[in-house]
């Protein structure tokens, strides 16, 4: 078994990044964790999630309360999740950002 762990910056100003870690066998993706994470009041936050943990592939969206919002996808490939959950950061990790910070301020 292998993990692969990375971090790509998002955005223009170094303020937002992904943090990829995955697990491989023989090639194969078999586990891994992808979390969108913004530097907000001077400290990393764990924005936005997609992992296997529970046994299924799933998101969950982190709330500065430290609540949660489980959502989970059915994928034909480990593969084909970490390839939504990528495009899926990449395009709306703006709006993610938003949303927490409006949570902060008590207008979620």
């Amino acid at each position: 078994m292998r993990e692969i762990q990375f971090l790509v910056s998002i955005g223009d100003d170094g303020l937002n990044r992904v943090r990829t870690s995955i697990m491989t066998e023989r090639g194969q993706l078999i586990n891994g964790v992808r979390q969108y994470e913004s530097m907000i009041g001077g400290n990393w936050v764990s924005i936005v999630r997609y992992d296997c943990a529970h046994g299924k592939f799933h998101k969950d969206v982190l709330w500065p309360n430290g609540d949660k919002e489980k959502r989970f996808f059915e994928f034909d490939t480990l593969k084909a999740a970490f390839d939504y959950a990528d495009n899926d950061l990449k395009e709306r990790w703006k709006w993610y950002r938003e949303m927490y910070i409006s949570n902060m301020r008590g207008k979620k």
